[in-house]
């Protein structure tokens, strides 16, 4: 059969491999195809034929007579290629196709359109419709992987039958070949076998050793590199044939030890975020990891990364303060975008600043603690657990302190600059707002640093004068800053540099030892929303934790802290923030010089604005001048705000100066709230800075509504008398609904247990008593209530009852009557500035010894007056006789002494044992 000009003229020796070399073509062959196209034309042009390149063209062309013949041979639409015969006269009718063209070779193309095992071919002639017709060539694209079909331009799929009319088996078709065949009904039917049978069974067994030689390889391979490699560290790990071995454990490199795995792709973005190959290494031959990397194995992406990865290292040394600073390893872990959370191992680490970014968290092993140490504590003194230590120094900087007066007849606007005057340093700045001619709010952008604070001027808004706030130094940097929805467990932070305690001792000023929220401007981007703590213990710190500006939400949780000038401080927080089983406790030191100073400067709990504060638990202090106080709050958004709808648990202040404070600066709105349980147990220190006019359990020096469940004060009967509550403000109110208090001031100050005696002020007692602790009280004048103005308002209301206790538990006191009678040696008046009350019941009760006698209680009204007696006949060896309950009625205004007790007996001598004097007041 002759050749086509397509396979003559190809480009290649093997049509559509470049590789095979370009192809030659053969004279013979052209003149062979030449000679046969030739007697084709001859034959068909000698009998009248016609030929056209498309269909379209023949049929414009009617102008030929019936009958004649024409050939379409290059029609792009291979069905219209053929024979044609006109129908009808010359110049009208049609063409219709009648035959095939009479080639009887044609080639065939497979694209790779289909697939293996369903072939999709084009030819550029269309098929003969009648079988055996036409020999096809056909390249095969792909190996077949069983049973396969092959379709021409499209039309239904042909079953390849080989020579023997068998299926074709798998790879008998191979890619690159030139099968030949016939369209054979629904099948396409080779002409040869594809090769001897001999050469087929030898290529078979060929090839089954091949794919048994290739598996063995495989299997063996994998089985070596899915052992793990032994590398010494980091370094040697990126050395390691990744394609030989996939997984490597690190066994030499302390706390870096660990399995690694080799993991393909492009992880360039994480091995750049682990700058200190803590999970991340690369290989040396491509430090980039955009071909991928080795991965440290584990669960660490779940409960968090070892911090020891990094290099954190617990080698403080607290006689020199050395080590490995750790903050910045932690912070570099916690910048890998899978590290969620660091996990830092028990001992003593140097920490000098960290920040925890936004829904990260660190933790540690849960340190303990020992309690009242009687000298300084070190950090070795701490034998568990996660302890970091600093000496980093304080940055003291300028930021807002009392409020006494906001001004009046200012610019209104925003952003005057706000000017710093006096003071010892450099560097603050600021701005502030005038609204209604008054300054409502200060932003101070740079703190600063000073030792001595600046005064305030707001000479650059003209018209303002009047305004009268004071400035104090705080520390502007924090050992831990914690950012939205971050936390910080079981962590104890030490600043491990002040001084030993002596004589007039002072701490050195430290920074914050963990801060939360906006502190240099009003900037959303550093807000701390939900930002959290649990099982931290901050000790030895001038100032301890402080949630300020954004810090809400969150909570603090089974905390301690020991602090020399403010515990915690929380400010401007507009929304719930709970504080759960906290405790400022002295666990750094109990050296009476440094009680001393916490008692003249120390407060323990610090709230400026605050919705919602929560607590459960108490919040317990001691050895404070206050353990909880209410501040008008420093924060841009809210100067001068208070705390709005406190709920609180109970508040325990021990051994203090003051257990209670609110604030001079509430002057707008008032403290609101609700404490459970109040217990104030005032301290015996002498030598404590304090003004006998404000020797107060608790002071409310600012506006406030406060509602007290249960109110139990003690300790001002001793070395230090004082009374136990004052009000000094118009608007200052508070409710108890019941009081127990003992140990009360005597004559020497004159001071009443509760004083409400300016103005607005209003004090409700529903319930009290009032409980001697020693066996009597000292002699003088027992002053209970203060509560009528000079105008006679009356600030005080008792509500139900009041009872009064003048022996506890202690011995009695006996008296011996003799034959002329005798008063009592130590009277036990008891005065009251009128609160309100108008009645009195008095009684008391008696033992009697010995002969028969008789006694007199006397009550009076206005002091120096015994207006009212009542005298009780006792049997001989009668005992425990009770006198009667004996009204005495007052006048609002009068000063009333009750309680003076005369006992006059009958000639004879008796013994009396007084064990009880009882009150009720209504």
């Amino acid at each position: 059969m002759v050749d086509l000009a397509n396979t003559i003229f190809r480009d290649f020796v093997t049509d559509g491999v470049p590789a095979s070399g370009t192809n030659k073509p053969r004279k013979s062959k052209i003149r062979e195809w030449g000679t046969w196209l030739e007697s084709i034309v001859t034959a068909f042009t000698s009998n009248g034929g016609l030929i056209y390149g498309s269909k379209a063209s023949m049929d414009a062309d009617l102008a030929h007579g019936a009958n004649s013949s024409a050939w379409v041979i290059g029609d792009a639409t291979v069905a219209n290629n053929g024979v044609y015969q006109k129908l009808g006269a010359s110049g009208a009718g049609s063409w219709s196709r009648i035959a095939d063209l009479p080639y009887s070779f044609i080639r065939a193309t497979d694209a790779g359109a289909g697939t293996a095992n369903a072939i999709q071919a084009t030819t550029s002639l269309p098929l003969p419709a009648a079988d055996g017709v036409a020999l096809i060539a056909l390249n095969i694209f792909r190996n077949n992987t069983g049973a396969a079909t092959v379709s021409f331009n499209g039309a239904e799929a042909l079953t390849i039958k080989t020579a023997n009319g068998n299926d074709v088996s798998v790879d008998y078709l191979v890619a690159g070949a030139i099968i030949s065949g016939y369209v054979s009904g629904t099948t396409f039917r080779l002409i040869t076998e594809v090769g001897t049978a001999a050469d087929k069974a030898a290529a078979e067994a060929a090839a089954v050793a091949a794919e048994n030689a290739q598996a063995a390889a495989e299997a063996a391979a994998a089985s070596i590199v899915n052992v793990p490699i032994y590398v010494s560290d980091l370094a040697a790990l990126a050395l390691v044939d990744q394609t030989l071995r996939k997984v490597a454990i690190v066994y030499d490199s302390g706390g870096k030890n660990g399995r690694f795995a080799w993991v393909s792709g492009n992880l360039s973005a994480f091995v750049a975020a682990d700058t200190l190959r803590a999970i991340y290494v690369p290989p040396a031959s491509a430090p980039t990891g955009a071909s991928g990397c080795w991965v440290r194995q584990g669960d660490w992406a779940v409960y968090g990364a070892n911090a020891e990865w990094g290099g954190y290292t617990t080698d403080y040394n607290d006689a020199t303060g050395a080590g490995t600073e750790n903050g910045s390893i932690i912070a570099a872990m916690l910048a890998i975008s899978t590290v969620r959370h660091v996990k830092c191992p028990a001992g003593f680490a140097k920490m000098d600043g960290l920040v925890i970014p936004k829904n990260k968290t660190v933790s540690g092993v849960k340190p303990t603690l020992q309690t009242f140490l009687n000298s300084t504590a070190k950090p070795s003194t701490f034998t568990s657990g996660t302890v970091w230590c600093s000496r980093v120094a304080a940055v003291m900087g300028v930021s807002v302190g009392t409020i006494t007066a906001s001004g009046s007849g200012g610019t209104n606007g925003t952003g005057f600059s706000l000017a710093f005057t006096g003071g010892t340093g450099a560097g603050a700045a600021g701005t502030f707002d005038v609204s209604g001619g008054a300054v409502t709010g200060i932003t101070i952008t740079n703190g600063g640093n000073y030792t001595v604070a600046p005064s305030f001027s707001f000479a650059s808004n003209a018209g303002l004068t009047g305004a009268n706030i004071s400035t104090v130094l705080r520390p502007t940097n924090e050992l831990v800053r914690l950012s939205q929805h971050s936390g910080l467990k079981d962590v104890m932070l030490f600043w491990d540099n002040q001084p030993t305690p002596a004589a007039a001792w002072a701490p050195n000023n430290t920074p914050w030892a963990v801060r939360a929220g906006r502190f240099t401007d009003n900037a959303r981007t550093d807000r701390a929303e939900k930002a959290w703590m649990e099982g931290v213990i901050a000790l030895a710190f001038s100032y301890g934790i402080e949630f300020q500006r954004g810090g809400e939400g969150g909570y603090i949780r089974d905390c301690k802290w020991h602090a020399f000038k403010v515990g915690l401080s929380i400010d401007g927080v507009h929304h719930i923030l709970m504080l759960d089983n906290v405790e400022a406790y002295p666990y750094w030191s109990v050296d009476s010089n440094v009680v001393l100073y916490m008692l003249d400067n120390y407060i323990a709990y610090e709230f400026g604005r605050i919705d919602g504060l929560r607590t459960k638990g108490g919040l317990f202090s001691i050895y404070t001048n206050v353990g909880v106080g209410f501040i008008p709050s420093r924060s841009y958004d809210f100067m001068g705000q208070p705390t709005y709808f406190a709920d609180i648990d109970a508040i325990y202040s021990d051994s203090c100066t003051h257990g209670l404070m609110v604030y001079p600066g509430i002057v707008a709105v008032p403290v609101t709230g609700k404490i459970g349980h109040l217990i104030i147990h005032r301290t015996s220190q002498a030598g404590i800075a304090v003004v006998a006019a404000s020797d107060y359990g608790f002071r409310l020096r600012g506006l406030c509504d406060l509602s007290v469940e249960k109110f139990e004060g003690s300790g001002s009967g001793f070395a230090r008398p004082g009374g136990h509550g004052v009000a000094t403000v118009s608007g200052a109110r508070m409710t108890i609904n019941y009081a127990r208090i003992c140990q009360w001031d005597t004559d020497a100050q004159s001071k009443p247990a509760f004083s409400f005696g300016v103005a607005g002020t209003h004090l409700t007692v529903k319930h009290v008593e009032f409980h001697n602790g020693a066996s009597w009280w000292a002699p003088g004048v027992l002053r209970v209530f203060q509560g009528v103005t000079a105008s006679g308002e009356d600030n005080i209301d008792t509500g139900k009852r009041m009872y009064i206790d003048g022996i506890g538990n202690a011995a009695s006191k006996a008296v011996t009557i003799n034959s002329t009678g005798q008063t009592l040696a130590a009277s036990i008046p008891v005065k009251m500035v009128s609160a309100g009350f108008r009645e009195f019941r008095v009684r008391m009760r008696v033992q009697a010894h010995a002969t028969a006698t008789s006694f007199t209680v006397r009550s009076g009204g206005n002091v120096g007056t015994i207006t009212d007696v009542q005298t009780l006949a006792i049997a001989a060896a009668t005992v425990d006789v009770d006198g009667n309950w004996k009204t005495i009625n007052l006048t609002p205004t009068s000063e009333a002494e009750f309680g003076a007790l005369v006992a006059v007996g009958t000639p004879g001598d008796a013994t009396l044992t007084f064990e009880r004097l009882g009150m009720e007041v209504r």
